[in-house]
Parts: structure tokens; sequence; C-alpha cells
């Protein structure tokens, strides 16, 4: 099988869609397919590289900052996708084309199939469906929708990377087809530490994801000194991350001190994936308090390292951690229930060992591996001629 995977991001650029597509892409290589990758080109990254089987070719696009695409950006990708997909298709003419993010990556993928009979899968990811949840792109999805319609109508499969995103795509089309196949986790690249018996004296909270005003970010600063009482000594938070709240965040934190606490934050930017693993190693707690998610690869990583959550309740999140066994849910935009949950699990070494294992073994249920194998046999039947998704 020949795939073409279209992902406008791929690391070290943006998320958790961008982290999947290599994962799946890399696999499907190992497993004799042969894989090509149309995505963006960034400052420090080559036009075209080989990587572990997977030949990876970057357009150039509008986009300026690693962490954050414009609608104006998103435009770009998708102006400078048709054409070099097209171009693609010619020199290796793909079995089936795999488009990650219904936009910007759809539109090259649905002129393949209308203009050269190519076959597509689309992956939905979580901000390319329109959700009321989401109301920073509801003009952007007001704008799109229509073509999303299009695009779902066509396509040989759809994937969603949820049940709650599947449930939201079904409001653009009613009675597709919809396949759940959720995120993945490297299990030997994310593990807990050797020797590690429970939390740390000094609480060590993490958070790791874009810093964007949904994302919660200011609710775990927020919640710092109710948790510092609570516990009578103080935590220190690590936030791994860019985003445009990052000025915002850092006023807030520089308050605490202000407000009579003593517990720290620090901002380290995005890190070198390679050191990611150690992050989650050193930390007591993973603090993720969005108030909506996809399905969270934070939150895979968090649990492959036996490291305890405090989540907010929201789909996407408690489809992966059922509460009080791998970590503690809450009520989104609660800085007190946050506090409180995380004193909770850290109070009592036994109930931490406890969450730590219950998450190691859940993290075992989402290998890549397992992942990758459920994206083939879809695109294999989308290959061989399946027909589009509509009930």
């Amino acid at each position: 099988m020949r795939v073409l995977f279209i992902s406008y991001e791929l690391p070290p650029i943006g998320g958790g869609g961008g982290r999947a597509a290599l994962q799946i892409a890399r696999r499907l290589a190992r497993g004799g397919h042969s894989v090509a990758i149309l995505s963006s080109l960034f400052p420090g990254l080559p036009e075209q590289e080989q990587s572990d089987g997977v030949a990876i070719h970057r357009l150039r696009v509008r986009r300026k900052k690693p962490d954050e695409c414009t609608p104006i950006e998103l435009a770009s990708f998708i102006r400078r996708s048709i054409p070099a997909a097209r171009r693609l298709a010619d020199r290796m003419k793909p079995s089936v084309v795999c488009a990650f993010f219904g936009i910007p990556g759809g539109p090259a993928a649905w002129w393949l199939r209308r203009r050269r009979g190519v076959p597509y899968v689309l992956s939905l990811r979580g901000s390319d469906v329109p959700r009321p949840e989401l109301a920073a792109h509801q003009r952007l999805h007001a704008l799109t929708r229509p073509l999303l319609r299009r695009m779902y109508r066509d396509a040989a499969g759809l994937i969603a990377v949820s049940d709650s995103l599947r449930r939201a795509a079904l409001a653009v089309l009613p009675g597709a087809r919809i396949e759940v196949i959720p995120n993945g986790v490297d299990t030997e690249r994310f593990k807990p530490p050797a020797g590690r018996s429970g939390p740390a004296d000094r609480p060590e909270l993490l958070f790791v994801g874009r810093l964007r005003q949904f994302k919660g970010v200011q609710d775990a600063i927020a919640a710092l000194p109710a948790l510092e009482r609570t516990l009578g000594r103080p935590a220190r938070l690590t936030i791994i991350g860019e985003g445009p709240s990052r000025a915002a965040l850092e006023a807030q934190a520089a308050g605490l001190r202000a407000a009579g606490s003593n517990s720290e934050v620090r901002f380290l930017g995005w890190l070198d994936p390679a050191r990611l693993p150690a992050a989650y190693e050193s930390a007591s707690l993973l603090l993720l308090p969005s108030y909506v998610e996809g399905h969270s690869n934070v939150i895979l990583e968090a649990l492959a390292a036996g490291l305890p959550c405090v989540a907010s309740d929201v789909p996407g999140i408690r489809e992966t951690v059922t509460d009080g066994r791998e970590g503690i849910l809450i009520p989104p935009k609660s800085p007190d229930a946050l506090a409180r949950a995380a004193a909770r699990a850290l109070a009592d070494a036994e109930t931490w060992r406890s969450m730590s294992r219950n998450a190691r073994a859940r993290a075992a249920e989402f290998s890549w591996d397992k992942i990758a194998a459920e994206y083939e046999a879809i695109l294999l039947r989308a290959g061989q001629g399946a027909t589009p998704c509509v009930i």
C-alpha cells in the first residue's frame, strides 16, 4: 500500500495531532508500506527528509509560531498543499490519502479524490470539528462547515479521536459512519522512573500543553495558595508549553507572593522532545484543567509515566481517566476543586501509589502499535474501494 499523509503539523511543530500522524506513518513504513507525509516548513527544518522510512515533504507557508496557527496561516497551507499534493500523487501514485484535521488537511485530499480518483480517510482531531465549546473558532467553523460536510460525505473513511468528537462530527453530517481510534503513547519512552515510591516531599505539579485560555492554566495557578494551605507546605508548578496566554500567566504567577503564597511557578517553554519523559518522571502530579479536549496526548504520556492526574471532567478526558482510579476529575473553571483534588492525591502516599499503578496499566491499552494497526485496517479498506462514509 502507498499512503500519502497530509498533516499541517509535525514534531517539533504543533501538538498531538502531528505527533500522532508521525507515529502512525512510521509504523506503517516499518510494516512494509510506502509512506510519505506532506507538512509545513518551519525555520531550522529541512524541506525534505527521510525519518524511519517515511518521506517528509514540507511546504513553505506563512506560519510564524511553532505552537499556534492563525486562520490566515491555515488558509496558506490549504492553498499550497493542493498543488503540492497533486505533484506528490503524480510521482508516488498513492493507494490512499490520510488527512489529519479536516481543516486544513482535508481539502488537498478531497481534491485528489475528485481529480485523480484517489480515496481518502479523514482523521478528525479536535479543533477542526465545530463544537460550541470552541468559542474562539466559531467564525472559522461557520465558514468551513459546508466544505467539511462535502469532505465527510466523499471520504472513504472517517476517524474521530474520541467518542465525544464523533458525536460532534455527526452534527456536521448526520448518519456518517465514523470510527473512533484514540491517540496512542510510546510506553517504552514514557515509563515510571526506577525507585519512585510516592510523591516528592515538595509537591511537584506539571502542566504540558499550549498556553491558551481554554487550557485552564490560569486555574492551576490560582489553585496554588489553597493547595499550600491544605498541605501545609508550598508546591511548585512547572509549565511546559508556549502560547498567547503566556504573558498573562506569568503576571498572574508573579502575584502569588503578594497574596502570601510561597509556591513557585516555572515556565520552561517547549522542551526538546528528548527531555519530556524526564519532566513526567520528576513530577508528582499532572494538572490538566482544560475546558475542552479532543483526546489528550499529554494525559496518555502522564499515565504511561505512572503519574496520577488531576484533570477536568470533560469529554475527551473522562474517556481516558476514571475518577478515583488513575486520577481525580474535577469541574472545569474551579480552582478550589482543583486544589482539593490535588491535596487528596498528594496527602496519602498509598492513594498516590494506587493511582500510579492504575495509570501505568491504563496506558498499556493505548500503545502506538495497536493504534497504527487500526489505522492500517481502515486505510487498506479505503484503498480497496470502500464506499463513502454515509449510511
